[in-house]
């Protein structure tokens, strides 16, 4: 595709924010071509909505105070006066981006470039700038109302890979609720803060009782990404200049007084977020739920707040290094395929087969491959509905003990194992498509040892040389093998099937 309709596209926001204001607002706004002021003396209100998909990229809109009151005055048929709490005026700036990202998507979407948008996020303050890091496009467009001036950002770039539709996706899979209740989003994103400065910077940093960046007068840097698909909502990483400098300088291997470049910073701040923000979209999907991440955005600046409100579960984390101070928070919601709130569950017979359907399929080989059976699969309870009543109906059956059940209680099943849970449904299962992997070994690297890499260096991994390498069926050890050659393609010849109490391991956690 060329490059002209992503052209047209963008340009078209122009003329949809004369439109959107003209029938929503009642007020009349021109373009021009004066810029927008460099300092106010009032708030500045930040309306922002990130794209995820062949699209990546952001939307924002830029308000100051004042008109944000009229903008809000508009929309709901009152006199700027008449407006009484600051709820309804974030509102409204929240749902004008809303409508701008929408229609943006819209266009995106019917030229083939299918994507989705986030939640909006609303940042308020009076020294501050909102940025999205290595985009192909940036376009500003700034409009005039009364004398008053506001702006509307695009900044985007397009993949070149050839990616599944985004909305086709989203409906593969229900979202097992459970499973969503049990993450441990603590765990999740706690303990990844901790070990990713630990293995990435060196830096030994802990938990934190102390209110971050109180006493600090330094300037602040916030990385930020969103969630799109199943999951909405997003995940901030923030810390101070000086803490920035610092850890730019482990991360390139240089002494602190040679980072002088902010924009070195930038993208330090931004690559830390990203990979929260992929740790975490690993999480929600392990659990069942479709979702992707976009690019992340910085915000620069001494006095900003950034808020999403309509939430399932907010979590902040607070850090420290010394005097340094580390703060991340997440917000997360859940959404089904039709995007209307949490689905409710399915039949008791149909969600066993969802959501045990990748275990059944390993297991099933599994048994073919080995001698003695797997262990054999439970169906996951079927939540009850908060208001539902009981049923007087067949008594409740005798409470489970906790923990994982022994092995050897398990194994001890025989044949009858799996087809217990699955067996009536074997034919089911036997078509489901396996993703076999093998993995040759692992290791870790320091990023400045990272980026030293070039054509011809060495990676050295942990596993001896000679050593079986691990097949793995949709990520989980099955058996180990050797590499073999046949007509000019590489295989494995398996030479060793992990015995049973080694599978259930694996199938277990």
């Amino acid at each position: 595709m060329s490059q002209a309709p992503h052209t047209d596209i963008i340009m078209g926001i122009q003329a949809a924010v004369i439109d959107l204001f003209d029938t929503m607002l009642s007020m009349s706004v021109k373009p021009t071509t004066e810029p927008m002021p460099e300092s106010m003396d009032e708030q500045l209100m930040v309306g922002f909505i990130s794209l995820a998909g062949k699209v990546m990229g952001s939307v924002d809109i830029q308000v100051a105070r004042g008109l944000a009151v009229k903008m809000a005055a508009g929309m709901l048929g009152m006199e700027p006066e008449e407006i009484e709490t600051e709820e309804e005026i974030k509102d409204v700036i929240r749902e004008i981006c809303n409508i701008i990202g929408g229609n943006l998507k819209s266009n995106f979407c019917d030229a083939g470039l299918t994507c989705e948008i986030s939640s909006p996020s609303l940042t308020i303050g009076s020294h501050f700038k909102v940025e999205t890091l290595h985009m192909e496009r940036y376009e500003r467009f700034v409009f005039e109302h009364a004398g008053q001036r506001f702006c509307v950002e695009v900044a985007v770039k397009f993949l070149a890979q050839d990616e599944a539709d985004l909305s086709s996706i989203l409906k593969l899979k229900k979202v097992d609720i459970k499973r969503f209740q049990r993450l441990d989003i603590i765990s999740s994103v706690g303990d990844s803060i901790i070990e990713l400065f630990d293995t990435m910077l060196s830096m030994n940093v802990e938990l934190s009782d102390r209110a971050p960046f109180k006493d600090s007068e330094d300037f602040k840097l916030m990385g930020q990404i969103s969630f799109t698909g199943n999951v909405k909502g997003n995940i901030q990483f923030q810390v101070a200049n000086t803490f920035g400098r610092m850890m730019t300088a482990g991360m390139l291997g240089q002494a602190l007084e040679q980072v002088q470049d902010l924009e070195q910073v930038k993208d330090v701040v931004g690559e830390m977020t990203n990979i929260l923000g992929g740790n975490l979209k690993a999480a929600f999907c392990d659990t069942g739920l479709v979702c992707e991440i976009s690019t992340p955005s910085i915000t620069v600046g001494v006095d900003f707040q950034i808020e999403i409100l309509n939430m399932d579960r907010y979590e902040r984390f607070a850090f420290k290094l010394n005097d340094h101070d580390i703060l991340v928070e997440v917000c997360v919601k859940i959404e089904d395929q039709g995007g209307a709130g949490i689905s409710p569950a399915p039949p008791a017979q149909e969600e066993a087969a969802g959501a045990a359907l990748d275990d059944a399929a390993i297991q099933a080989m599994l048994a073919a491959a080995g001698s003695s059976a797997p262990a054999s699969i439970e169906a996951p309870e079927v939540p009850q509905a908060p208001c539902s009543t009981p049923q007087p109906s067949a008594p409740p059956p005798a409470p489970k003990p906790s923990g994982p059940a022994p092995v050897e209680a398990l194994s001890a099943e025989g044949p009858s194992g799996l087809a217990g849970a699955a067996g009536d449904n074997l034919d089911f299962i036997l078509d489901i498509p396996v993703k076999i992997t093998v993995e040759l070994g692992r290791g870790r690297l320091a990023i400045k040892d990272l980026l030293k890499l070039g054509k011809g260096s060495p990676l050295i991994l942990a596993n001896l040389e000679g050593e079986p390498l691990d097949i793995l069926a949709n990520k989980r050890l099955i058996a180990k093998g050797e590499v073999l050659v046949e007509n000019e393609k590489y295989g494995i010849r398996i030479t060793e099937i992990v015995n049973s109490r080694e599978r259930f391991k694996s199938l277990g956690g």
